[in-house]
């Protein structure tokens, strides 16, 4: 539904100003779990609201019961964004008043009670990257140390009254015991004042040690402490240069990947123009993909290249005849054979360069299927690479939704059946089966995507 500018949060504001597609708030509340996502069209902002229940998330919450145990614990508190308590144990609700409320808005923190036998810690916890954020939550917990606090304080007394005693008892034995070496002592600073004259009276091996001779050996000490001090500058110097070459060669390998991704873009480009009848089709197919692997929890590196790879799949289009790929009507056996080499083309065109990797497998096995059936080699299940799988499902439901020269455009809901059931060309048993669950689950979802950027609606930033 579309949401008024003043009910926008200014930081949701701010992200959809950026170079953005959308952005996802997530949070806990009271007996609820809410995702709100928000996303713009024609600078009007959207957003779709899920509701969730709690209690379909009580294995995070067990995960505390542990910490019951804490032998010094006093309370335990996990708290929504608006202050109501959402998970805890051991007494009533630890927010005293609204001065509390304001410091652990402003930051976290820790105190103690006037007795310091108590101690507070208040936490606020946010979790957020470019697209999604999560929270804020708010966890309190107090700690009771009267005990722990007792028990030292008993140990410091009897330690403290046993070190009395012993060192009463030490000074009278070591009147006793010094006696003795009261004259040896007297020995000792005599002969440390015969060590200030010309030469050290001492006799090793029938040879005399001079002064001389021992600050010669402590210049040549010096100098290769001198010379070894120099060695680890020079060391230090090496690593701060190779430090600096690291950092040169990360950017320039983002540098090269954006490269990558720029040419991608302009070869998905080069595909609509040639195939003139699909118009947003390889849009249509990014778009879905991308929203299908993060649905499937798939790394934030697949995410992106799939977003822009996936566009690339009928690139070996460009090296078919063109009065066969806009040919007005059923295509002969012979003719069929050449489209669908399209698909060898396609990785011919690409190449085996290691970072168009996913972009090579989803041009040469989107048209794959999961039962064997496909083409160009039939290869079957998990042999087929997981993003020409998820491509393969995003191109036949866009065929579906658009009319062809072989065929009318079907309903959202019609294409949705075909997938499930099948038809003459169609069969379930062509998709990856998580891919097709997952594609099933949001349909409604894919349905809104389609129609936005299949009406030029959906401006990808990207």
């Amino acid at each position: 539904m579309e949401v008024k500018e003043e009910n926008i949060p200014n930081f949701i504001k701010e992200k959809l100003e950026k170079n953005i597609d959308y952005y996802v708030l997530k949070n806990f509340y009271k007996n609820s779990y809410i995702k709100s996502l928000y996303f713009k069209v024609n600078n009007v902002v959207f957003v779709a609201i899920i509701s969730e229940p709690l209690s379909k998330y009580n294995l995070i919450f067990d995960s505390f019961k542990n910490i019951k145990e804490s032998e010094y614990l006093e309370r335990f508190g996990v708290y929504s964004s608006n202050f109501e308590l959402i998970y805890g144990f051991n007494g009533p609700d630890v927010f005293k008043d609204d001065s509390y409320i304001k410091k652990l808005n402003d930051n976290s923190y820790i105190e103690n009670s006037e007795s310091n036998y108590l101690v507070y810690i208040y936490k606020k916890l946010i979790f957020e990257d470019e697209n999604e954020r999560f929270g804020p939550i708010f966890i309190t917990i107090t700690f009771d140390f009267f005990n722990l606090y007792f028990q030292v304080y008993l140990r410091n007394i009897l330690t403290l009254l046993v070190g009395l005693v012993l060192v009463f008892l030490i000074w009278i034995f070591s009147n006793r015991l010094a006696k003795p070496y009261v004259k040896l002592s007297k020995e000792f600073i005599k002969n440390l004042k015969i060590f200030s004259s010309n030469y050290i009276p001492m006799d090793i091996n029938g040879t005399t040690i001079e002064i001389d001779e021992l600050r010669n050996v402590i210049e040549v000490y010096n100098n290769m402490a001198k010379k070894v001090s120099e060695e680890i500058n020079k060391e230090k110097i090496l690593t701060e240069k190779l430090n600096k070459n690291i950092i040169e060669l990360e950017k320039l390998n983002k540098e090269l990947e954006e490269a990558y991704i720029h040419f991608a873009t302009k070869l998905s480009e080069i595909a609509e123009i040639y195939d003139e009848q699909t118009g947003n089709h390889i849009k249509r197919v990014g778009m879905m993909a991308e929203f299908i692997t993060i649905k499937l929890g798939q790394p934030r590196d697949f995410v992106k290249q799939i977003k822009f790879f996936a566009p690339l799949h009928d690139i070996g289009k460009i090296k078919v005849p063109r009065e066969i790929l806009l040919k007005n009507g059923p295509l002969t056996d012979e003719e069929w054979e050449i489209v669908k080499n399209h698909t060898i083309y396609g990785a011919e065109i690409i190449g085996e360069k290691p970072f168009l990797k996913m972009a090579r497998n989803i041009a040469l096995f989107h048209h794959e299927n999961y039962d064997g059936s496909g083409y160009p080699f039939g290869l079957k299940g998990n042999n087929i690479p997981l993003e020409a799988a998820i491509t393969k499902i995003c191109d036949v439901y866009d065929a579906l939704r658009t009319k062809r020269s072989y065929k009318n455009e079907y309903s959202h809901e019609e294409s949705i059946r075909i997938l499930k059931e099948g038809d003459n060309r169609t069969k379930p048993s062509h998709f990856n089966p998580k891919v097709l669950k997952v594609f099933l689950e949001n349909e409604k979802s894919i349905k809104m995507l389609w129609e936005m950027v299949n009406k030029g609606g959906f401006i990808d930033h990207s």
